[in-house]
């Protein structure tokens, strides 16, 4: 219902957030205290500046289940196999197309820049484009169960995590 909870000593006490959507929101990241981004149900996006929340107007109206930012380089995913992708902090924004017969979720995005990232999802794809979404080559997945989220130390080790089984 659109809930921000804020913690400033490592989860002991938490503080809510005035929020300016009442959607479940689904992920949030930050890249710095005063920059930080979530997504949420009916395609909705908010952007921390700081001190307040606000609402970005975004082409879909899809769940969003993943979100990432770097520099002013956002992507989000949708459940029903799109992602949204914007160069200017949110104020204008392009559909990226995965290519697929099939509409499965894309439940999770990671950057390493505004052109690299990797995104995994239902079925067990994990893939990955270094020209900002144009192009996409896949990336094995020994498991073949359906990723929820996938995370990278560096450019050279990272973790996919299944639903359903182990890490890969």
């Amino acid at each position: 219902s659109g809930t921000i909870l804020r913690t400033i000593n490592g989860g002991v006490n938490w503080t809510a957030q005035s929020s300016p959507e009442s959607v479940n929101l689904n992920c949030i990241k930050f890249q710095s205290l005063s920059n930080g981004i979530a997504c949420g149900n009916n395609g909705k996006v908010i952007y921390w500046n700081g001190s307040v929340w606000s609402s970005l107007v975004t082409p879909i109206t899809n769940n969003l289940l993943s979100i990432d930012m770097r520099s002013s380089t956002i992507i989000a995913t949708s459940e029903d196999g799109t992602a949204i992708k914007s160069i200017n902090n949110g104020s204008n924004w392009t559909i990226i197309n995965y290519n697929t017969v099939t509409k499965s979720e894309v439940n999770s995005v990671f950057m390493f820049d505004a052109n690299t990232f990797f995104s995994c999802g239902g079925g067990g794809f994990i893939r990955k484009s270094a020209d900002g979404g144009s192009t996409f080559v896949f990336q094995q997945n020994p498991m073949m169960a359906n990723l929820v989220e996938i995370y990278f130390f560096d450019a050279n080790r990272g973790w996919a995590v299944s639903s359903l089984n182990r890490a890969v």
